[in-house]
């Protein structure tokens, strides 16, 4: 009845409870997620429930970066070191 009402009234709405080894899904089990980089680019993707995520946004971004920057002299025959 909750689930009804509530779907009714957000139906984007995606609520998701865990307890005792059940879980109850109303909506989807996972979020989309997305960061803007510096160079213009965005960065989405999917985040299942269960799964690693690094709830600190900053530091992730950073991870990113460092990341791509040693990527990038890769490529270039750099060797991606620092």
């Amino acid at each position: 009845q909750v689930r009804a009402r509530l779907s009714a009234s957000f139906p984007r709405l995606s609520i998701l409870g865990r307890s005792k080894g059940i879980k109850l899904v109303s909506g989807n089990d996972f979020v989309i997620e997305a960061m803007d980089f510096p160079d213009g680019s965005t960065l989405t993707w999917k985040q299942v429930e269960g799964s690693f995520s690094n709830p600190n946004g900053h530091i992730c971004k950073s991870t990113i970066e460092h990341i791509c920057k040693i990527s990038e002299g890769i490529v270039r025959g750099e060797g991606g070191e620092e």
